[in-house]
């Protein structure tokens, strides 16, 4: 994220540009959201510009989200190493004969 000093202080990149986009400053409640959640991905139809309350509810369900696929995740692996532990058990030399 670049910053630069404007009237108002210091300011993101993707803040002035969805400010001249508006052609206004954002709103004290107002943020800059990155669609694809890529912070250096400044184009303007990676940027939204929405109130503070729905970017945190948004963030919220994105962490949700992301720690219920970490869980599914780490379920598969567990189960993934029983597989190859009982697969290791195996002779296959046994089973051909």
């Amino acid at each position: 994220m670049k910053l630069r000093l404007g009237r108002q202080g210091r300011r993101a990149v993707y803040t002035r540009l969805a400010e001249k986009a508006l052609g206004r400053p954002l709103h004290r409640d107002e943020v800059v959201h990155h669609k694809n959640f890529d912070p250096n991905d400044n184009r303007l139809e990676n940027l939204e510009v929405m109130i503070n309350r729905k970017h945190t509810l948004l963030h919220s369900q994105q962490q949700k989200y992301l720690r219920a696929v970490a869980i599914e995740r780490a379920r598969y692996q567990w189960q993934d190493d029983i597989f190859w532990s009982r697969l290791a058990k195996i002779n296959f030399s046994e089973i051909a004969a």
